[in-house]
């Protein structure tokens, strides 16, 4: 699928107008991120969090450049003796601040440290651990935030792995690419699809269009960055298509959504700070019908509950 202006055009009987799919106009992805898109300075909670924890003034250094690094690195510290919703939180906030700012100076450890946003946003919202699990209270403003960082994280790997060229799960082969001179390491999987590897041709970022003549009051939250999946009609070298290629148009657009599993670092005390993240990207088909896999978790007092295997939530009904 080219860049070119992509035109749906419906029926002038029903009353309708014509409904356009454009590139998306002014900065990529800010308006799906919004509330983290300016985010250049740490909110007030993360504030009371480093008052908290003795590293304000390590952070907010009149005469001299913070150090982020050793604040980062404490607060990890923090966190894997107890992790505390507001101090993965925080490391997952500052995470993005500091990726953002290294990325305006072309420093290839943005990427790191936009990954150790995602990181610790998932690590908040999905690790299975019962101090983190009182935190996700949807009253929270920091849980809503929270997922914008984990997307907004994501979506800027995502990006960085398109600067190779185009993307795609092949059969989940690791994809090697460069940013801003060093090179990344990426792995897709599709999983849980009726589609298979090798019908996703190209991959493009959903959040790189916007729809006009549409009403889009309706928005979908949730966690995992939208895609658009391209399937095109192959042919031979005489242009032919394969007698099984006649069942498809010769291009097909499918939604996926991309949704990064990575390492912890809250339990593995032994990964160093400075070292890459190991992590996979699954594409998940939304239109998939798979149920969601339960297993049963005894509380205090005896209550059994029901609770999901892939997240550990809890599953009221």
């Amino acid at each position: 699928m080219s860049m070119a202006q992509i035109t749906v055009m419906v029926s002038a009987l029903l009353g309708w107008s014509d409904i356009e799919i454009q590139p998306s106009r002014g900065e990529r992805a800010a308006s799906a991120y919004r509330s983290v898109a300016e985010l250049d300075r740490p909110t007030e909670r993360t504030v009371e969090t480093l008052r908290r924890y003795n590293l304000h003034s390590l952070y907010f250094r009149r005469f001299r450049a913070p150090d982020v690094n050793q604040v980062l690195l404490r607060l990890e510290k923090f966190a894997q003796q107890r992790a505390e919703p507001e101090v993965v939180y925080a490391l997952a906030e500052l995470s993005w601040i500091e990726g953002k700012r290294l990325d305006r100076h072309r420093d290839p450890q943005a990427l790191d440290r936009y990954l150790d946003a995602a990181a610790y946003a998932y690590d908040f919202l999905f690790e299975n651990d019962p101090v983190l699990a009182q935190g996700r209270k949807p009253a929270d403003p920091r849980y809503r935030q929270a997922m914008d960082l984990y997307n907004a994280g994501v979506d800027h790997f995502i990006r960085a792995a398109m600067t190779r060229g185009e993307i795609r799960p092949e059969g989940g082969k690791v994809i090697a690419f460069k940013f801003h001179g060093v090179e990344r390491k990426l792995q897709f999987l599709l999983q849980e699809s009726a589609w298979q590897p090798t019908d996703v041709h190209k991959l493009l970022m959903a959040t790189d269009f916007e729809v006009i003549g549409l009403n889009k009051d309706y928005h979908q939250y949730g966690v995992g960055v939208p895609l658009i999946a391209i399937r095109e009609t192959q042919t031979d070298r005489k242009g032919k298509r394969d007698p099984l290629e006649q069942f498809y148009p010769f291009e097909m657009a499918f939604p996926m959504t991309a949704f990064l599993v990575p390492n912890s670092r809250l339990k593995d005390a032994h990964t160093e700070q400075g070292e890459s993240r190991v992590c996979h990207l699954k594409l998940i088909d939304p239109k998939s019908e798979q149920p969601t896999k339960v297993a049963f978790r005894v509380l205090e007092g005896g209550r059994k509950v029901r609770v999901a295997k892939a997240t550990g939530q809890v599953i009221e009904g």
